[in-house]
């Protein structure tokens, strides 16, 4: 048992039956706690240096019994009405900026959807339960990366449009960060710097589309916001009962931010070498090579924030265990799978349509009609957002790669799936059983 909580235990015994709620991996105890089960904890927790020990004892052993990870989610779900998956994927995001395995690109996170559904909200509800000197906000260039004090393992947020082309450079090496050299002439004489972007920086983003190429998406997590008039109904109620004043006491929502940022605080600096003994029992099917590099990471960021329940081999590397490729797996199952072309929603829905249609061939006039499209938002989704060069090729009919056809000799439009064309955005891997 935890010293200090020893000490608190000493003055109420029913502290002991609320703190294996906190063993269990819930937070529900610092609600029964300030509900008067400990009558002296209102005392203690004016004293910040008694409750920054209790906050930082309690973080290291949700550390130790590995439960860190599912409280850091239990806390982002009181604060964020909205998809389990996105708050999962998070979690293993920042793990992996503390993976210095070379294989290791990191998991990116980008989140998309219409406006007013949450996809900012998802995001700075996580931020703000992180050690912040591990948060960067505010737009990015290469340029920031290079000049700006950021902390290794940091994540930088950038909101709405984004020139994914300015970030691509700090992200060539994700390990070690990368190097500029500056050259200004000082007097008489050319003076050269060399600067030095933080290594394993993860960026994270959101926007309405996701007009990047496939280099970059390669190093992204993909999760979309549920877009549906329910789901509308359910943020509005939830932000309601916040702003009642009824859903978290300040005094609790001050104590669950003080845990996770200790919990954040003391995974932040370390880092880990990880190796996943059973890799080659993994049986990828079909998968792409870009997105096999996404599931690795993600095994190692689940070891990672079960580093104290992992075995190291002989040269000191932590071992992802089976657990890990389920958690893993279960990750990508609730944010609807590891697409290789990282189709929207919206794309989805066309793709859809044609492949029911006989011979998969549709109008474009029907299709727009099934699935409720206005034909100014289908034209951006096959197209791109603008008839630019650069724009183009983050239309459908580009990510197609020639598998849809379009027979615009007259109108209405044609569009047509080649008869090999899958559109599998679930999962493949699977483990194969020990020989």
């Amino acid at each position: 048992m935890i010293n200090m909580l020893n000490e608190i235990i000493e003055l109420d015994p029913n502290f002991k039956n609320l703190y294996g709620d906190v063993i269990s991996g819930h937070s529900c105890w610092i609600a029964d706690i300030l509900n008067g089960y400990i009558t002296n904890f209102d005392d203690i927790i004016k004293d910040e240096v008694i409750k920054a020990k209790v906050v930082s004892e309690i973080a290291n052993h949700l550390l130790n019994e590995g439960l860190a990870k599912d409280f850091m989610l239990e806390v982002w779900q009181k604060r964020y009405s909205g998809n389990e998956g996105l708050g999962k994927t998070l979690n293993f995001s920042f793990a992996c900026g503390r993976c210095i395995t070379p294989e290791c690109h990191g998991l990116g996170q980008f989140v998309r959807g219409p406006a007013e559904y949450g996809k900012s909200a998802a995001i700075m509800a996580y931020l703000n339960l992180v050690d912040q000197k591990y948060v960067v906000l505010g737009s990015a260039s290469d340029k920031a990366d290079f000049y700006d004090k950021i902390e290794a393992g940091a994540i930088r947020y950038t909101e709405e449009e984004t020139d994914f082309k300015d970030i691509k450079e700090s992200w060539t090496n994700f390990q070690s960060g990368n190097s500029r050299r500056t050259t200004q002439k000082v007097e008489e004489n050319f003076i050269t710097e060399k600067h030095n972007s933080p290594g394993r920086l993860t960026h994270w983003c959101t926007s309405v589309n996701f007009n990047a190429d496939n280099e970059i998406k390669s190093r992204f997590d993909i999760t979309e916001v549920v877009a549906t008039k329910e789901a509308l109904n359910r943020i509005n109620k939830f932000n309601d009962t916040k702003a009642s004043g009824k859903y978290q006491t300040p005094i609790e929502y001050d104590i669950e931010t003080l845990i996770c940022r200790a919990i954040t605080g003391i995974l932040g600096p370390l880092t880990f070498d990880v190796v996943i003994p059973y890799a080659e029992r993994l049986d990828w099917g079909n998968t792409s090579p870009r997105t096999t590099v996404l599931f690795r990471d993600t095994i190692r960021a689940s070891a990672i924030w079960n580093y104290a329940k992992r075995s190291t081999d002989k040269y000191g590397r932590l071992e992802a265990n089976e657990e890990d490729f389920y958690q893993a797996l279960d990750k990508y199952e609730s944010i609807g799978g590891t697409s290789t072309n990282k189709f929207s929603n919206a794309e989805i829905s066309i793709l859809q349509s044609i492949l029911n249609a006989p011979g998969r061939s549709k109008s474009a006039p029907k299709i727009q009609n099934e699935i409720k499209m206005s034909r100014q938002q289908f034209n951006q989704v096959i197209y791109g957002r603008d008839s630019k060069k650069d724009q183009q090729k983050y239309g459908l009919e580009y990510k197609c790669n020639g598998m849809l056809r379009i027979h615009n000799e007259k109108i209405p439009y044609i569009f047509e799936l080649d008869k090999d064309f899958s559109l599998d955005c679930g999962i493949q891997v699977k483990l194969r059983d020990k020989k």
